[in-house]
């Protein structure tokens, strides 16, 4: 793991940053925001590899994994 962080540590809640990026484009099913990154990491970079998830209450769990292109 490069990297571990939670949206708690974030300065914007996620719903401020969607209300937020929704005045400018439209949000469609499948798109990623990318808000940056927790102290002491590097860039993201082409070929390099993510795995993401979202652990909530022990019913919902979800996690994906795509490649920087």
């Amino acid at each position: 793991i490069k990297q571990n962080g939670h949206t708690c540590d974030m300065i914007f809640s996620v719903p401020d940053l969607i209300v937020f990026i929704s005045k400018y484009i439209t949000l469609e099913h499948g798109d990623l925001i990318l808000t940056g990154t927790p102290s002491g990491v590097g860039p993201v970079k082409r070929g390099d590899q993510i795995t993401a998830g979202i652990n909530g209450k022990d019913d919902f769990k979800y996690s994906m994994k795509f490649n920087v292109v």
